[in-house]
């Protein structure tokens, strides 16, 4: 056998061990296409863990992986997509805005969403790719520009930015079309300093109703105790005009009130709903569902469709107060009116999670008030519902999904230290409550005792 005893002949011996082992060379991130097809999940993991390691080198790998994994199973490249991002770099983030646009037969928001988990590194690129737009054409063939796909997700995706760094780059994105995302990152970051930007959004009652919720839900973030007031008012002033209603009162509002306070009601309900509720609320809203002027049958002033928003941020509240009133419109046969300004947008964007409600409207009579309060319910994690929401199923056979839906939502519950809330609902298991990260609709946060 032939021995190396000479310094050219170890050089060697160490390039060769170092490029052309299995364990180096193209996989010494220890990221072998055929090796990780042949992993088991735990041994996967530990692929993906290497890689990180490695960093940027890496990359070309993760790379190869992603289109691997991107013919399923998804969870599989979920997990590329998150080691990549957990790499913290810019060449990350850029293979990242890359894949964005590949043709894959995976929905681009998981490649958008993963580079939000990226923070400050993240946001210029979702930044950039917000801002495409393209040619779009009405119903009626009519041209018009229109945000790209990929556009409305970068815009959806600032709200999950949570690295604290990024707070004055959100800021910069207050006066553009991402400003509602950028103030719910904000509240989830709780950076002070927008205070007096925040306040005066909440007072100017001539912009989108969204955008005083989201306002107000940044300044109930980083100061309740100073900001709660602000709520507290436009609370009283709504028990004082259902109260005026019920008692039949058709005198003329006293002076300084506002000119029309059907429209002052209507906003504060769609307020806390993309608010995400607040407990605070309850009172309010259990006793104008307890006053029945929204009901059709007594012909108030009150439009029947302001019943909708109020009995959802009955379930946002998260607050046990709320389950009685709640499971009593779970009972009643009531159809009532379903067309809400917003309604739908704030399903689709904030709550894709929820059955689309038009479409159960019987014969276009009306909705059924019971499927808003199953709705609400799920929202609210009372597992203790699931009997009644069994029972109100087997009444209503052509909307069974949606109390089926509701049921469950509820079966499936976080443990402690475990994520709860957030777009898919997750409530905790019973004993438990989620410690919510912000205030707007789609928060997520841990289950804790």
């Amino acid at each position: 056998m032939k021995t190396c005893n000479s310094l050219l002949c170890l050089i060697t011996a160490v390039v060769s061990i170092t490029f052309y082992s299995p364990a180096f060379g193209k996989d010494d991130c220890g990221i072998s296409a055929e090796t990780f097809k042949r992993a088991s999940n735990e041994e996967r993991r530990g692929i993906l863990q290497r890689s990180v390691r490695g960093g940027d080198a890496c990359l070309p790998q993760l790379e190869t992986l992603l289109a691997l994994t991107s013919k399923g199973p998804h969870a599989d490249y979920e997990d590329v997509l998150s080691a990549i991002a957990s790499g913290g770099t810019e060449k990350a983030a850029a293979l990242l805005r890359d894949e964005i646009y590949e043709k894959r037969k995976v929905d681009s928001r998981l490649a958008i969403n993963a580079l939000a988990n990226m923070g400050r590194i993240g946001l210029k690129h979702l930044t950039t790719i917000s801002e495409k737009k393209e040619l779009a054409f009405t119903k009626a063939l009519m041209p018009f520009i229109s945000p790209t796909p990929e556009a409305v997700k970068a815009r959806e995706a600032v709200a999950l930015i949570t690295d604290p760094a990024a707070a004055g780059d959100l800021a910069a994105l207050l006066n553009t079309w991402v400003r509602p995302f950028a103030w719910k990152a904000l509240s989830v970051i709780k950076a002070p300093g927008y205070e007096a930007q925040a306040l005066a959004l909440w007072q100017d009652r001539s912009i989108w109703r969204e955008d005083r919720a989201y306002a107000l839900g940044y300044l109930l973030a980083v100061d309740r105790p100073r900001y709660l007031p602000l709520l507290r008012k436009e609370l009283q002033d709504f028990d004082a005009e259902v109260a005026r209603l019920v008692r039949g009162d058709r005198e003329p509002l006293a002076v300084g009130s506002r000119a029309y306070p059907a429209d002052d009601r209507e906003e504060l309900l769609i307020v806390l709903l993309y608010l995400g509720g607040d407990a605070v609320a309850v009172p309010s809203l259990t006793a104008f569902v307890d006053s029945r002027i929204w009901d059709r049958q007594y012909r108030g002033q009150v439009r029947e469709r302001d019943i909708f928003p109020a009995v959802l941020a009955l379930g946002l509240s998260h607050a046990p107060a709320a389950a009685p009133q709640l499971l009593r419109l779970l009972r009643e046969d009531i159809l009532v009116d379903p067309r809400i300004d917003g309604l739908d947008r704030l399903i689709r964007d904030e709550h894709p999670s929820w059955p689309q409600l038009r479409q159960y409207e019987r014969n276009n009579r009306g909705f059924p008030i019971s499927a808003a309060a199953a709705v609400a319910l799920a929202e609210l994690g009372d597992r203790s519902a699931i009997p009644a929401l069994q029972e109100a199923a087997g009444r209503n056979p052509d909307i069974r999904g949606v109390f089926e839906g509701a049921i469950a939502q509820l079966r499936k519950c976080a443990h402690v230290k475990e994520m709860c809330g957030g777009i898919a609902g997750i409530v905790c298991c019973p004993g438990l409550e989620c410690n919510y990260g912000g205030t707007y609709p789609d928060a997520g946060g841990i289950c804790r005792k």
